[in-house]
């Protein structure tokens, strides 16, 4: 298995935007990329702003959507360590 999938993060409203998210997406994709994988996926509910800021501040791109959620892919391959981003 190449693709790894981070299902439904999430962090308590009243701990948003301390860095919390950003530290546990980068650390599970140094995890992902430790093991091989390619690339990982999200999926989350196009109404969580706050979720789809931190994926697309992450280097996560659109990648489709159903009736309930929207999908991201990041491409391990091709992408920078996020601590590099800012």
């Amino acid at each position: 298995q190449t693709t790894g999938r981070i299902v439904r993060m999430s962090v308590k409203p009243g701990h948003r935007r301390q860095g919390i998210g950003r530290a546990l997406v980068t650390h599970l994709l140094d995890v992902a990329r430790r093991q091989g994988f390619t690339q990982v996926r999200v999926s989350t509910e196009p109404d969580w702003q706050d979720a789809i800021r931190l994926y697309t501040r992450c280097g996560f791109k659109a990648c489709g959507r159903d009736d309930e959620d929207l999908f991201f892919v990041l491409y391990l391959t091709e992408s920078l360590r996020l601590s590099t981003i800012t």
